[in-house]
């Protein structure tokens, strides 16, 4: 009983199971911040290439994203250019888009 016969699950595997299976897949898929801390050297190295402190970019990776003063007009005076910055460390591997989006 509860048990899929049908449809794209095998017969021995419940929805429950399959859900689960298909969260830990989408949880090995890399973020671009992820790339970045990849790329750069760790939270160390990171922080190097930001001019920030590695608690800065631990506070980062705990978020998921960059500080929202990188999404600040161009002409505001606390604008930030860290994924310009992490870009350019990155020799082409990751883009100011992707860290962006």
């Amino acid at each position: 009983k509860g048990r899929i016969t049908s449809g794209y699950w095998p017969a021995h595997t419940n929805a429950c199971e399959f859900v689960a299976i298909g969260y830990i897949i989408a949880m090995n898929v890399e973020t671009p911040l992820q790339k970045a801390f990849r790329l750069c050297g760790g939270p160390h190295g990171l922080a190097q290439v930001c001019g920030v402190s590695r608690p800065a970019v631990l506070a980062w990776r705990k978020r998921g994203c960059l500080p929202r003063t990188e999404w600040l007009p161009d002409s505001h005076p606390q604008r930030t250019r860290y994924a310009a910055k992490i870009e350019s460390a990155a020799r082409g591997m990751l883009t100011r888009a992707d860290l962006l989006s």
